[in-house]
This record gives C-alpha cells, structure tokens and sequence, in this order.
C-alpha cells in the first residue's frame, strides 16, 4: 500500500507540473499569489486581478512544496491538499489573453511509464469550463478535472484530482469567486 501512495504522490506532482502554464513568467508583488486564511475559507487572489478564489477549507492544507520548480515556480500558483479525501487542488491566475480553450489533458509519462487518459469528458461545472478525465497508472485509476473560469480580465485555472469525479465537482460548485470590492 506504501508503494501505491508513493506511485500515487509522484503521479500527482508530475500532473501538477504538466498542468501549469507553458511559461514561468518573473513577477514582483503585484502579479504574485496572495492566500488569506480565515477561519472557513482560504481567500486566493493576485493583487493585479480584481478578482478573489474562495475556496472553503474543509480538510484542505496549502500544500506549495517548499522548493518549487519548473511550471511550479510560477509567482501565481497555488496548492492544496485534503489528506483524509485524498484531493489534490492547485491553479493559478492569469491574464485572460492567455486562455486559449479547454484542452485535452497533454502526454506525460512517470518512472519511463506513458501515462493513460480515459473517459475524457468536456463540459461545464456550474460557471467553469471542464474536462474531466482519469489517468491510468500502473494500476491506479485517478479522477481529475481541470476547471477554466475567465472573468474580469483575469482566468483562473484549477485542476482537482481524488478518487471520485462526483466529489471533485462538489468542491468545484462549492469555490465561489468574487469581483473586489
């Protein structure tokens, strides 16, 4: 079972890396991540959007490993993790210009093993823009959806993997986002 968890961790960090934007781009305060935790949610906001994430803590921890690197490093990344569920969520702001569609999930493989996408699905989760795919590892079957939202000049992008897609879109439909004041 300790393997399997190890499997499942790595596959996790490598699809977190794959998922984030192509560029790592340098950013100063402005344009860098800003995470309030209050006492029943986690306010997620770049001071450069007028927008604000809030995402209900539950069982989630900030989960930013403490070197990051690669797509990771990006001022404007964020991550979670929900230990008892076994839900990974991470995302990032960026500007609107930069969305380009809902994709497929892109090649990757872990430990030399190409990674499998199955029941691809796009769609929508209340506002945001889905698809919802399981990856195939060894002989794990992992849940993910990556949610696009455009607003106000700013995309949010998140990607929520666990081990049911109906719990996934619960936490999806319970994130709320909000204008600035």
């Amino acid at each position: 079972m300790k393997r399997i968890f190890s499997s499942y961790k790595t596959l996790m960090v490598l699809v977190v890396i794959l998922s984030c934007p192509n560029s790592v781009v340098l950013a100063g305060p402005a344009e860098s991540i800003l995470i309030k935790e209050n006492e029943q949610t986690f306010e997620i906001s770049v001071p450069v959007s007028n927008l604000v994430l809030v995402l209900p803590k539950a069982n989630f921890n900030s989960a930013l490993p403490p070197q990051r690197e690669g797509s990771m490093a990006s001022p404007r990344f964020f991550q979670f993790a929900d230990n008892t569920t076994g839900v990974g969520l991470s995302g990032w702001f960026e500007h609107a210009r930069g969305f380009d569609g809902v994709k497929e999930p892109k090649p990757a493989s872990v430990q030399g093993t190409r990674l499998i996408y199955e029941n691809i699905v796009f769609g929508k989760v209340g506002d945001w823009d889905s698809v919802s795919y399981d990856v195939v590892f060894q002989s794990n079957r992992i849940p993910n959806i990556k949610a696009h939202l455009v607003r106000e000049n700013t995309w949010i992008e998140l990607h929520i993997s666990g081990t049911q897609h109906e719990l996934i879109r619960d936490i999806i439909k319970s994130i709320q986002v909000q204008v600035k004041p």
